[in-house]
């Protein structure tokens, strides 16, 4: 007989974060901080790209992933992983924490604090350099397009969380900030394996470079777009933060532009993903199938042949 206070009666005396770490095994505890992890969903994941993440507006952990464009609650998680329905999923959880409990599990609080995000606080650039002409060129971007969208290199920051800083020496390396006016919304370090991208804040990539143009291009990254506007297409070019990334608040004004094409990676997420924008908001889809992006379709097969091949699918 165990005693009452163990035990569980609805899914709501379940914490999310205990879901989390029990069904994908974290090797952490959540305390109110984001973790990212390779998706359980898709095998073929090299970078981790499933985030559980706290959702402030229901103060609670939620999970999204980004190779597969899945995402939700503790229980949607479960479904998923285990092939439920919903209420079988909300019993399989009340189940898997009372035994959790039953075996000497600690009853784990509820609520929780969210983690206060790290900020730069302060960055400084370096000059441009031979390692960066040897990084870039190959993708045909030059000086002109990085100005144009506010890329610069990058020698040091400093991050802050409350009262705690964090000076990183990037002065060895290949290292980008990505910015909107003064502020920097995201850090790239292409020869990083572990993490190559760095968020600070939203932003929709290539909004402060929009011209009003006839054709806008949605691409899959902010290299992506500089490459594609190398080439001298005359159009518009915004990358959002992924191709899973929400764009319904803007749905309205990608309609407005009399030609708008999705072309996202040639890779069976990217095709997911261009039949869904298509078939969810009716936008036409540009399939290159040269290599993994439109960037390293460049680097691999040269800008005439991209531009040729991109032509050719335009309607």
């Amino acid at each position: 007989m165990f005693s009452s206070r163990k035990t569980v009666f609805t899914g709501k005396d379940v914490p999310s974060k205990w879901i989390f770490e029990h069904y994908l095994k974290l090797d952490q505890k959540l305390e109110g901080q984001d973790v990212k992890i390779k998706s359980i969903f898709n095998p073929l994941d090299k970078d981790p790209s499933l985030v559980v993440y706290v959702n402030r507006r229901y103060n609670d952990y939620y999970f999204r992933c980004f190779s597969t464009g899945v995402g939700g609650n503790g229980i949607e998680l479960v479904k998923l992983v285990c092939g439920l329905s919903f209420s079988d999923a909300v019993r399989q959880i009340v189940s898997d924490y009372q035994q959790y409990l039953e075996n000497g599990g600690l009853e784990q609080q509820i609520e929780y604090v969210p983690q206060e995000k790290w900020r730069i606080a302060q960055i400084s650039r370096r000059n441009w350099n031979k390692n960066d002409v040897d990084f870039w060129s190959p993708y045909n971007i030059g000086s002109r397009i990085l100005e144009k969208y506010n890329v610069i290199p990058v020698s040091n920051y400093v991050l802050q969380r409350g009262d705690e800083t964090r000076t990183l020496d990037k002065s060895m390396g290949k290292v980008y900030a990505y910015r909107t006016g003064e502020n920097v919304y995201k850090i790239y370090e292409p020869m990083n394996s572990e993490r190559k991208f760095t968020t600070f804040m939203n932003h929709l990539q290539g909004w402060d470079q929009i011209q009003g143009k006839d054709t806008l291009f949605i691409c899959s990254s902010l290299k992506d777009a500089m490459s594609l506007d190398s080439l001298g297409i005359d159009a518009d070019f915004i990358a959002p933060s992924s191709e899973n990334a929400n764009i319904e608040p803007i749905i309205e004004w990608i309609r407005d532009y009399p030609k708008k094409y999705v072309i996202f990676d040639n890779d069976s997420t990217g095709l997911r993903m261009m039949q869904r924008y298509e078939q969810q908001y009716g936008l036409p889809y540009i399939h290159l199938e040269l290599s993994k992006d439109v960037s390293d379709s460049v680097r691999d097969h040269g800008a005439r042949v991209v531009k040729s091949n991109i032509i050719s699918q335009i309607q």
